[in-house]
Protein backbone atom coordinates (compact mmCIF):
# COMPACT_ATOMS: atom_id res chain seq x y z
CA UNK A 1 0.00 0.00 0.00
CA UNK A 2 1.55 3.02 -0.88
CA UNK A 3 1.27 6.21 1.66
CA UNK A 4 2.75 9.37 1.02
CA UNK A 5 2.29 12.59 3.62
CA UNK A 6 -0.37 15.12 3.60
CA UNK A 7 1.15 18.37 2.14
CA UNK A 8 0.11 21.64 4.15
CA UNK A 9 -2.47 22.09 1.96
CA UNK A 10 -4.01 18.74 1.97
CA UNK A 11 -3.70 19.28 5.65
CA UNK A 12 -5.93 22.59 5.74
CA UNK A 13 -8.29 21.34 3.06
CA UNK A 14 -8.97 18.03 5.67
CA UNK A 15 -9.60 20.34 8.53
CA UNK A 16 -11.64 22.63 6.71
CA UNK A 17 -13.92 20.39 5.66
CA UNK A 18 -14.02 19.14 9.60
CA UNK A 19 -15.19 22.40 10.73
CA UNK A 20 -18.86 22.10 9.99
CA UNK A 21 -19.34 20.34 13.38
CA UNK A 22 -18.67 23.28 15.11
CA UNK A 23 -21.35 25.58 14.00
CA UNK A 24 -24.22 26.22 16.26
CA UNK A 25 -26.84 24.63 13.43
CA UNK A 26 -25.10 21.12 14.25
CA UNK A 27 -25.04 21.49 17.95
CA UNK A 28 -28.63 22.39 18.11
CA UNK A 29 -29.68 19.40 15.30
CA UNK A 30 -27.24 17.03 17.16
CA UNK A 31 -29.20 17.84 20.98
CA UNK A 32 -32.60 17.80 19.13
CA UNK A 33 -31.75 14.17 18.17
CA UNK A 34 -30.94 13.20 21.51
CA UNK A 35 -33.72 14.57 23.12
CA UNK A 36 -35.63 12.80 20.43
CA UNK A 37 -34.32 9.70 20.84
CA UNK A 38 -34.61 9.84 24.90
CA UNK A 39 -38.22 10.69 24.94
CA UNK A 40 -39.14 7.79 22.31
CA UNK A 41 -37.31 5.35 24.96
CA UNK A 42 -38.47 6.65 27.66
CA UNK A 43 -42.69 6.50 26.10
CA UNK A 44 -41.72 3.10 25.54
CA UNK A 45 -40.54 2.27 28.86
CA UNK A 46 -43.91 4.00 29.98
CA UNK A 47 -45.74 1.61 27.59
CA UNK A 48 -43.70 -1.57 28.81
CA UNK A 49 -45.12 -0.41 32.61
CA UNK A 50 -48.73 0.24 31.88
CA UNK A 51 -49.35 -2.31 29.17
CA UNK A 52 -52.39 -4.36 30.04
CA UNK A 53 -53.59 -7.62 28.81
CA UNK A 54 -57.15 -8.62 27.11
CA UNK A 55 -58.68 -8.79 30.71
CA UNK A 56 -57.72 -4.88 31.25
CA UNK A 57 -55.55 -5.74 34.24
CA UNK A 58 -51.65 -4.90 34.62
CA UNK A 59 -49.48 -7.90 33.33
CA UNK A 60 -46.07 -8.34 34.64
CA UNK A 61 -44.97 -10.15 31.80
CA UNK A 62 -46.46 -8.67 29.07
CA UNK A 63 -45.28 -5.83 26.12
CA UNK A 64 -41.70 -7.24 26.62
CA UNK A 65 -41.39 -5.34 23.43
CA UNK A 66 -41.92 -2.57 24.24
CA UNK A 67 -39.24 -3.27 27.27
CA UNK A 68 -36.72 -4.30 24.80
CA UNK A 69 -37.32 -0.83 22.54
CA UNK A 70 -36.80 0.87 25.53
CA UNK A 71 -33.36 -0.62 26.30
CA UNK A 72 -32.55 -0.48 22.38
CA UNK A 73 -32.98 3.00 22.57
CA UNK A 74 -31.59 3.54 25.90
CA UNK A 75 -28.46 2.27 24.72
CA UNK A 76 -28.50 4.04 21.54
CA UNK A 77 -28.91 7.32 23.05
CA UNK A 78 -26.28 7.13 25.34
CA UNK A 79 -23.73 6.30 22.50
CA UNK A 80 -25.15 9.34 21.09
CA UNK A 81 -24.62 11.32 23.69
CA UNK A 82 -20.44 9.80 24.15
CA UNK A 83 -19.99 10.51 20.42
CA UNK A 84 -21.70 14.36 20.71
CA UNK A 85 -19.42 15.43 24.29
CA UNK A 86 -16.49 13.71 22.10
CA UNK A 87 -16.55 15.20 19.14
CA UNK A 88 -18.80 18.35 19.67
CA UNK A 89 -17.97 19.58 22.01
CA UNK A 90 -13.83 18.81 22.17
CA UNK A 91 -11.02 21.41 22.37
CA UNK A 92 -9.80 22.74 19.04
CA UNK A 93 -7.07 20.67 17.57
CA UNK A 94 -5.94 23.49 15.39
CA UNK A 95 -4.79 25.12 18.34
CA UNK A 96 -1.15 24.51 19.20
CA UNK A 97 0.02 24.69 22.06
CA UNK A 98 4.33 25.69 22.66
CA UNK A 99 5.81 24.69 25.46
CA UNK A 100 9.49 26.18 25.88
CA UNK A 101 11.77 25.73 28.37
CA UNK A 102 13.01 28.68 30.12
CA UNK A 103 16.01 27.09 31.58
CA UNK A 104 17.60 27.34 34.81
CA UNK A 105 16.77 30.80 36.32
Amino acid sequence: MNRKALTASQVKRWEQSITYRKNPKSNLSAIAGLISITAVALWRFYLFVTFKGGVDVLEVQGGRQHLWWAIGLGVVGCIAAILYFSLFLRYDISDEMHITSQGPL
